[in-house]
């Protein structure tokens, strides 16, 4: 018999009725054969025959049903399950020397040890690969490259695992002739019990008899196990039949009644004191036990067999309650995480490896994967029937990632070399321009125009990068050096311009505002004429140096333009005074040449602000005229503003 063909005690719960197994049958005396003749034995059975057969009924009814409640996991998953358990945190010499110590020892029964030894051993051989193949990736290694490391002590494992199966192999077909040859030795030791029930007249002779078959019966061992209910049946019918025809001494029955009572009430507490076990495992297997020999222990008195059974069977359903409140709890973490792990397979699954176009966003990704499978093995185990396909979807969620990373580096690899081909190519060009020795601008504008073409080339693998920009800086300086010097003689002239151009600003400034305007501005045009006579000036200093000088010219401009405004709003204030003494439409027909005037004014100012986006600020000429623009838009407005204050001046009642 195979182990998965044996059944759970649980299912075998008829009760043998048993005979007394401490009082000895009556011996035969010259008394007892005196009772025996002047009794008949039809008498005799008649007077033992009702209450026996009453009680071994009751007995049977009784003891039929088993207490153990439906389980959704058989035993041998529940071993299973507890043995991984015990192996998951031994290291591979600590499991194959569990190995061998099973072997050696000759526990042929621990075909579950060596099976949960097996499935860590492969476990930690995955997770070594795992890890591994992380290094090798981590590393910059192609994952397609990498190749699963042979482990050295897999040939022994492979040994020892053939040994055992061998050894077992036999161990289990001894086992399947043994019991054969015990299924005959029940039958026959039935056969004998039903010889001796059918001899009514010597019954009480062959007590003792029955009593050693009884032991011998139960004594003979397993029996294949679609044999194992049928041989009790039978024993417990040919037993309830000696009883029923035994003419049993009332004293004798009682104290095998005591006897089975004590052992059951002991059953009973043992059953009770499972129930308050923190190890509901193993109290659901010594359960099975207790029903194994609650099954083996005879009748008890009518008046305890239900109340007993009943108390048994509830503290039976206890711990079975217990055993399936711990698997669905069990079950409930696996479906938790179930859904954990589907959510990271869904989290990897909706990485946009399109959108990863640099290495420091494929980086962030890849830390973030990373703290993912870290997660993911620091959580428990989903539902059997699903753990190995959602591993497979986490695995190939990774493998579709790592695998993308690993093509965008070849090709940003292959796309760095072209980018360094062609820097290369701009080196040479700029170390062939150096070599040549000339001076000119020329040489400058060709080193401008490599160096923008080098902005346009892309980027370089790191270690390479600074040598190359190095190479190409180290040729345009020696470029820039030469025309550095070529034109120190002409800054020299340019600070000397600069200077000459500083005293005529000084000399604007020092135009007296006390002079007539004419006058002022005929001082003003001459040094206009001379600063603009001047030659150029350092690039740093132009605009400071002709921000100074506008800011001098627009000075006096202004401050004659005020007095004039003055001047222009006093005489106006006057006419006004005239213009309104004199009646009539002069105010109207005033102020409507002043609105047209300001909405001509308006225009221009448009025209010209429209007009200064039109001009190139980064030339010297753009930048002339629009400063040029500013002013005049600046005066516009100092008109516009005179044209409102006459015009307010116009509807100011008298």
């Amino acid at each position: 018999m195979n182990e998965n063909e044996k059944k759970s005690p649980v299912e075998e719960t008829t009760t043998p009725a048993a005979a007394p197994r401490e009082c000895a049958a009556p011996e035969a005396t010259a008394e007892t054969e005196v009772c025996a003749e002047t009794e008949s034995p039809a008498e005799g059975i008649a007077e033992t025959a009702d209450a026996i057969q009453s009680e071994a009924e009751a007995s049977v009814c009784a003891e039929t049903d088993s207490p153990a409640e439906a389980i959704s996991e058989t035993t041998d998953d529940i071993e299973q399950k507890a043995d991984l358990r015990r192996y998951h945190f031994m290291t591979k010499e600590q499991l194959m020397q569990s190995l061998r110590d099973i072997i050696a020892s000759g526990e042929l029964e621990a075909h579950k040890d060596v099976a949960a030894i097996k499935q860590s051993y492969y476990i930690l051989t995955e997770k070594e690969n795992h890890e591994a193949f992380d290094r090798f990736v981590e590393e910059g290694n192609n994952p397609e490259d990498y190749s699963s490391p042979v482990d050295p002590t897999e040939p022994e494992l492979k040994d020892l695992l053939a040994r055992f199966r061998e050894l077992r192999t036999a161990h289990l077909e001894a086992q399947e002739q043994k019991r054969l040859e015990n299924l005959e030795r029940r039958r026959a030791i039935l056969a004998e019990l039903r010889s001796l029930a059918d001899d009514i007249d010597d019954i009480n002779r062959h007590y003792p008899r029955f009593q050693q078959l009884q032991q011998d019966f139960k004594d003979a061992g397993e029996v294949p196990p679609g044999q194992e209910n049928e041989t009790w049946k039978e024993y417990q019918t040919v037993t309830e039949q000696f009883y029923d025809r035994l003419k049993m001494n009332k004293d004798l029955r009682d104290l095998d009644f005591k006897k089975n009572l004590e052992t059951k009430r002991r059953l009973v507490e043992e059953a009770k004191a499972l129930g308050e076990s923190k190890d509901v495992i193993d109290a659901f297997r010594r359960l099975q036990s207790l029903h194994e020999q609650w099954r083996e222990t005879g009748p008890v008195a009518k008046e305890f067999r239900e109340s007993l059974w009943e108390e048994f069977r509830a503290a039976s359903s206890t711990v079975n309650r217990r055993h399936m409140e711990f698997f669905e709890r069990r079950k409930a973490e696996e479906k938790l995480n179930e859904e954990r792990k589907t959510a990271f397979c869904e989290e990897v699954e909706a990485i946009d490896i399109d959108a990863l176009k640099s290495f420091r966003e494929w980086d962030e990704k890849s830390v973030r994967v990373q703290e993912i499978q870290k997660e993911w093995k620091g959580t428990g185990p989903a539902p059997r029937k699903v753990n190995n396909a959602i591993y497979q979807r986490f695995r190939a969620a990774c493998d579709r990632f790592f695998n993308a990373k690993s093509a965008f580096f070849k090709s940003v690899t292959a796309r760095n070399d072209e980018n360094m081909a062609r820097k290369t190519a701009l080196c040479e060009q700029a170390e062939a321009i150096a070599a040549s020795g000339d001076e000119n601008r020329h040489s400058v504008d060709e080193i401008i125009k490599l160096q923008k073409e080098w902005k346009t080339v892309g980027s370089v693998s790191r270690r390479q990068s600074n040598a190359i920009w190095e190479r190409f800086q180290k040729a345009c300086n020696e470029v820039f050096d030469r025309r550095r010097k070529e034109t120190s003689a002409l800054r020299s002239e340019q600070n000397a311009n600069l200077r000459a151009k500083t005293e005529v600003t000084e000399k604007i400034r020092a135009i007296s505002t006390d002079l007539e305007r004419g006058e002022a501005i005929a001082q003003l045009r001459v040094l206009q004429d001379e600063w603009l006579a001047i030659g150029h000036v350092p690039f740093s200093k132009k605009e400071d140096a002709y921000k100074a000088y506008r800011e001098a010219c627009d000075a006096i401009f202004d401050s004659y333009n005020v007095r004039e405004n003055r001047r222009q709003m006093s005489r106006f204030e006057g006419q006004v005074r005239q213009m309104r003494a004199d009646g009539g439409d002069r105010m109207f027909r005033e102020r409507e040449r002043l609105l047209r005037a300001y909405d001509q004014k308006r225009n221009e100012l448009k025209t010209y602000e429209n007009n200064m986006g039109f001009f190139n600020v980064k030339s010297q000429a753009g930048s002339t005229m629009i400063k040029e623009l500013e002013r005049k838009i600046t005066r516009i407005k100092e008109e516009m503003k005179l044209l409102e204050e006459k015009i307010a001046l116009l509807d100011k009642p008298e």
